[in-house]
């Protein structure tokens, strides 16, 4: 096969089989129905996007952040707060103690479901899930319309939270509990609370601890009356809100690029096109590379015109085809002496009738000495002769 073809079918193999990794891997991501985050950049029922995307009706300048770097929020004359809403991936205990230090710093903080417990703890609160949903008071709403939660809030009475699971890195989390100014009931369920907000001693900025997400998603408040109550903890407090996207896997500085190339490391169906492509790639190389000296090329010298005609002379003498001439040259006198320049039949007959009928002595000797030629094996002499007596015959009767 030649390198160009051989070249376009590696690159179509690989194609093809990018392209299989790549449906073979679709198949393990969440279908929308089963994404469960409640990211406000997802439109799905599970999603958090109508929430924010009310917020910036009312009014809240919205920013999502991508990086778990806290410093960049605040630091401004705009009332700021951070929205936690239940991390798919659970804050950790160092983390949720960075969290309890934004208060301090003027920032409101929102921290929402089980995944974000570990910052709930350090304000002196844990969710407590329930056996059976129960339904959550809302003001002007009937009970149809009353939204549902699976979790309630529980003081935990501890005032100094120490998380020793990061022993191995040789790191314990330490979170003192704050004292309150003041604890106001925003939402209730069952007697039990759903949502408050603290105000810590020495700080500027509240927080808000919610028990369940479930108040926060698009199907919630396209079918319930959660929506006036959860945006009315936000709308009018704060000018700007911050969402924690960084714990629902929305981190900055990713591409497809490196998506595909970090999942094909870590999946075998990846590691099966890396090895493919190699070996592929190797093939191309090997194929395309000639090792050692080139090969002399077969000497196929051409024979000259001379060597040629002669051969053809030797092959016409073998095959009789001396006679052949003759009669051809005496075929095309006969066509020049006949009216329209069309002839039929034997030539031998009309050479015969021509010498029989011939007008003069030396046309008839000329035809007897064509006739002569014809008996038996003619020679190459013999048809230079009959050349020059068809051109004198020609002559005679053009005369």
């Amino acid at each position: 096969m030649r390198p160009a073809r051989s070249l376009l079918a590696g690159v179509a193999a690989v194609t093809v089989l990018g392209a299989l990794v790549a449906t073979l891997g679709s198949r393990n991501r969440p279908t929308s129905a089963a994404d469960r985050r409640a990211s406000t950049l997802l439109t799905e029922p599970n999603g958090a996007r109508a929430y924010a995307d009310a917020l910036e009706r009312l009014g809240v300048r919205l920013e999502r952040m991508r990086q778990f770097q806290l410093g960049r929020i605040g630091g401004d004359s705009l009332r700021t707060a951070l929205i936690v809403l239940d991390p798919t991936v659970p804050l950790s205990p160092s983390q949720a103690v960075d969290l309890t230090e934004l208060p301090g710093r003027g920032v409101s903080l929102m921290v929402v479901g089980s995944g974000a417990a570990a910052a709930l703890r350090c304000f002196g609160y844990s969710p407590d899930r329930l056996e059976d949903s129960v339904a959550v008071v809302v003001t002007g709403a009937n009970a149809d319309s009353a939204p549902r939660v699976g979790a309630v809030l529980r003081e935990t009475g501890v005032a100094e939270v120490v998380d020793s699971s990061g022993m191995f890195d040789a790191t314990i989390a330490v979170c003192r509990v704050p004292d309150m100014r003041s604890v106001d009931t925003l939402a209730m369920a069952g007697g039990r609370p759903v949502a408050l907000r603290l105000r810590p001693d020495q700080a500027e900025g509240d927080v808000v601890v919610v028990s369940d997400v479930g108040l926060f998603r698009n199907r919630t408040l396209r079918v319930t009356a959660a929506g006036p109550m959860v945006l009315g903890w936000v709308a009018g407090r704060y000018d700007q809100v911050w969402f924690d996207e960084v714990h629902h896997g929305f981190v900055t500085g990713g591409s497809l690029a490196a998506w595909t190339i970090r999942w094909s490391r870590e999946s075998p169906w990846g590691w099966l096109g890396w090895h493919v492509a190699i070996v592929g790639l190797l093939a191309l190389v090997a194929g395309a590379i000639r090792f050692g000296p080139p090969q002399p090329a077969l000497d196929r010298r051409r024979r000259s015109v001379a060597e040629h005609v002669r051969a053809l002379a030797l092959a016409l003498r073998a095959a009789g085809g001396h006679g052949v001439a003759i009669g051809l040259m005496v075929g095309g006198l006969r066509r020049r002496l006949t009216v329209g320049g069309r002839s039929t039949g034997d030539w031998r007959a009309w050479l015969d009738g021509l010498v029989a009928r011939a007008p003069n002595r030396r046309l008839a000797e000329l035809g007897a000495r064509l006739q002569g030629f014809d008996r038996g094996r003619a020679s190459e002499a013999e048809v230079l002769e009959t050349a020059h007596i068809v051109e004198d015959m020609w002559k005679e009767l053009g005369s």
